[in-house]
């Protein structure tokens, strides 16, 4: 038996035979093809809940028996308050981030896991969103998280504003950012200039829709 392994820098491809794969251990690897390291967890863990069952965990979980304070926050703020949604595990980075967003004019809640997460994004179109790519390590929740991103329709999905945090990316990687449906990735390195990255980030971002939706208007489509 192998184990099917994807680059997550070059997506090259590659089997690993079992019997050279230690054990219950997280170790990296040397890609062949680009020499970057890859993250393996031989680990044995539950597996990890599909989109569509958190989806559904989010719905049931979204009647009026259950709409908690968390989440009727969203009907005592003003209708053109900006929002953002940061999803981070380590606590001192999430608390650092909610600052700076709230110093950009954001009201800035977070979530611990992906359910709370898409619980949150079932209620609410977040203007802004931050997802670190460890999110709840070892068994990373950001896949799904990204998953129902694009399962978006286009309209609400362009509403949206979506950060990827990362050790492994360089900062506006913006061929890395369109494979992982994002906007924008900030490497951790330069957290202390995220307020900087974001402001310029999205201003490009508003600057094409903008352009965007004149060629649109232009053909008659828009």
């Amino acid at each position: 038996m192998t184990m099917d392994v994807t680059c997550s820098q070059c997506q090259g491809q590659f089997k690993i035979p079992d019997e050279k794969l230690p054990p219950d251990q997280v170790f990296a690897v040397g890609c062949p093809r680009c020499k970057n390291k890859i993250t393996i967890d031989t680990r044995s863990h539950e597996a990890s809940p599909s989109i569509q069952t958190l989806a559904k965990l989010a719905s049931r979980s979204a009647g009026p028996e259950n709409y908690d304070l968390a989440d009727r926050a969203f009907d005592f703020i003003e209708p053109d308050t900006k929002t953002a949604l940061v999803c981070e595990s380590d606590p001192a980075i999430r608390t650092a981030l909610s600052n700076e967003l709230k110093a950009l004019g954001y009201y800035a809640i977070d979530a611990s896991s992906a359910g709370i997460a898409l619980k949150k994004m079932r209620f609410h179109i977040f203007n802004v969103m931050v997802i670190n790519d460890s999110f709840n390590a070892p068994r990373p929740d950001v896949q799904i998280i990204l998953e129902y991103l694009g399962s978006l329709l286009m309209e609400v999905r362009r509403n949206m504003f979506v950060i990827l945090l990362s050790n492994e990316f360089r900062t506006t990687d913006n061929l890395t950012a369109f494979n992982r449906n994002v906007n924008l990735i900030i490497n951790n390195k330069n957290l202390n200039e995220f307020s900087k990255i974001l402001t310029h980030g999205l201003a490009d971002y508003q600057m094409f829709y903008h352009i965007f939706q004149e060629s649109m208007t232009k053909t008659g489509k828009g």
